[in-house]
Order: C-alpha cells, then structure tokens, then sequence
C-alpha cells in the first residue's frame, strides 16, 4: 500500500508541477506543435508530506503556486512556505494530517449580478473585508477495516466548528 500511495502521490506531484503549468502557458499562447513542447522535472519536497496537491496563486502574483501537507510552495523556484506546524506520520499504516483542504477566496465570488456579489461579500454574509476566506481541513481517519471517515473544521467570518 505504501508503494502504491506513493506512486499515486508521484503522480499528483507531475500533474500538477509539469502538466498543469504547460496546459495554462498553452491555453495563453498561439497552438504550437508537440514538437516544440518540452518538459522540465522539478522535485519540489523529498519528503512524503501529503496524499494530494492543490494549485492556487497564493500570493497572487500571477504564478501557479503548489499548495501540498502543511506548505505551500512558491512558483517558479519553489520555495517552501509553512501554513501550520507539519505533524509527522507513517506513511504505511496511516493517513497525513492534510487529507483533503480546501480554501475560498470570499473576495472571488462572482455570479454575474453585481448587487448579489457586493451583498454576498457585506457583513450580511460572508464579510469579505474582514474575513477573505472561508477554510476546510479535513483529515481521514480509520474506522475500523477498510471503512473510514472523513472529519474536519470548517471556519467561516472566524469560526471553526
């Protein structure tokens, strides 16, 4: 199970360090042909930090940023950030702490109607201004056998429940 996860995990890190840069780099340029394509390996972490990737521009400078475990990685040189303390786990008989992750930017709801996305990020709703995310971090935990539950926090305008 370990080989396979980390096989699995190999390939979450290629999709997402060589093929997702190319598809955006190809998706704003004129077609070129395959031949012209070519890819860079870049090994970001040695270290087994997490079961999945997440693309974001974190800090919004216009780069694809690699958001992995408890760290995301800054484009295009890949320096490692810490977001939480990192807590160290066996690979082999269990999960990370970061199973699945997931980050809103309050401030990037557009739903094609102006007044509704201006009331939407007001302190009616989301209170964009003073709370520009909404968070879940989840993690997988073992019931029993092969059955296990997905548990985590939600935090929204600041709390976590």
């Amino acid at each position: 199970m370990l080989f396979a996860r980390k096989i699995y995990t190999s390939y979450i890190i290629f999709l997402t360090v060589m093929i997702f840069p190319v598809l955006n780099a190809v998706g704003q340029q004129p077609a070129k042909s395959a031949a012209n394509l070519r890819f860079t390996k870049h090994i970001i972490t040695a270290d087994f930090i997490s079961e999945g990737v997440a693309i974001a521009d974190v800090n919004r400078d216009g780069k694809a940023d690699i958001i992995a475990g408890a760290y995301w990685f800054e484009a295009p040189t890949w320096i490692k950030h810490e977001i939480t303390k990192p807590v160290h786990y066996a690979p082999a008989t269990e999960f990370s702490n970061s199973f699945l992750n997931f980050s809103l930017d309050v401030n990037s709801i557009e739903t094609n109607q102006a007044d509704r996305d201006a009331h939407l990020k007001s302190p009616d709703f989301f209170a964009a201004e003073q709370y520009p995310s909404v968070d879940f971090n989840g993690t997988l935990k073992k019931v029993s056998g092969n059955d296990y539950k997905l548990d985590g926090e939600l935090t929204m305008r600041g709390v976590t429940k």
